[in-house]
């Protein structure tokens, strides 16, 4: 082998070990995975870059499965389990909060708080009003945990996201783990504004710097918006949502909430009646907020 061609090929493996330390700095895994790359020239990076591909596959399948049927179907059975081991005591969780069993009430607070705390939040919350101190100071103990927990999410997606903004998978992280947050309304009023402040302003600079943004992105800002008080901004973003989406119609919701929100009569009667002129097909959700805030009955082609 020859001198230069020894060269050519320890100058490419510098370059793809610089390459994918640029590449993966930020990832902790990857980066710890450096030194296969280091010591075994060349095969170590296609062997990592597979591995890489497979991740993010599976992260696809994942975020799909998270609004689809697979995730739901699993839940349903994660609650059915749990809703089989109350019933042996035939004692719904709602009521046993209420009745006057202590040992009810603590063996099934301390139940939620081992299994799932966050899905039995309201629960817990109800049951930090208790007579027993015992059952109260499990729920406590429970949310001040869930909080805690909250807490680290929040500062890890957080440091991920300054560290690179324009990552639009650190961006959408950061954004839900604050939606969670508010959510589960577990900070005080201070606190909660400064989550909504962090997130409107998260949800802006993600809507403009996406190529076209998704409907939960207007959505939760035009949300997140209107509970700050900022009907200004609810109602242009709401305008910015309808010129991206003219053939939706999610965005006439929004403009719907905001009327009725701000008690916006002229502008309730104009969305109803731009409803009833649309060209495109409005479905039974719509149809519904229509019925339920003005009365209005739309034509039955119109609606799907």
């Amino acid at each position: 082998m020859s001198v230069g061609l020894i060269i050519g090929l320890v100058t490419a493996h510098v370059i793809i070990c610089v390459v994918y330390l640029f590449i993966f700095a930020r990832l902790k895994l990857y980066l710890s995975l450096f030194p296969v790359v280091l010591f075994i020239p060349f095969l170590g990076i296609v062997i990592l870059l597979i591995l890489y591909v497979i991740t993010r596959l599976k992260r696809k399948v994942k975020a799909y499965d998270k609004d689809g049927l697979f995730l739901e179907t699993a839940k349903m059975d994660y609650l059915s389990e749990f809703d089989e081991e109350k019933e042996r005591n035939i004692v719904p969780v709602e009521e046993a909060l209420i009745i006057n069993e202590k040992n009810v009430q603590r063996s099934l607070v301390m139940e939620i708080a081992k299994r799932d705390p966050e899905g039995y939040l309201e629960n817990l919350k109800k049951a930090l009003l208790s007579d027993d101190t015992e059952t109260a100071h499990y729920a406590a103990s429970s949310i001040t945990e869930l909080k805690r927990g909250y807490d680290r999410k929040l500062a890890e997606s957080e440091r991920i996201y300054r560290r690179n903004p324009a990552s639009g998978i650190a961006r959408r992280e950061y954004i839900d783990v604050l939606n969670d947050i508010l959510i589960a309304d577990l900070a005080i009023d201070s606190i909660r504004d400064k989550h909504i402040s962090a997130l409107v302003s998260t949800l802006e600079y993600d809507i403009q710097n996406s190529e076209k943004p998704p409907h939960e992105s207007f959505e939760m800002l035009i949300e997140y918006s209107l509970k700050a008080g900022d009907v200004h901004s609810a109602k242009k973003w709401q305008s910015k949502y309808q010129q991206l989406y003219y053939k939706s119609d999610r965005p006439i919701r929004l403009k719907l909430l905001i009327a009725y929100e701000t008690k916006d009569t002229a502008m309730f009667s104009s969305t109803i009646d731009e409803v009833k002129r649309a060209k495109f097909p409005i479905t039974q959700k719509t149809k519904s907020m229509l019925e339920f805030w003005g009365g209005e009955q739309l034509d039955e082609e119109q609606s799907v």
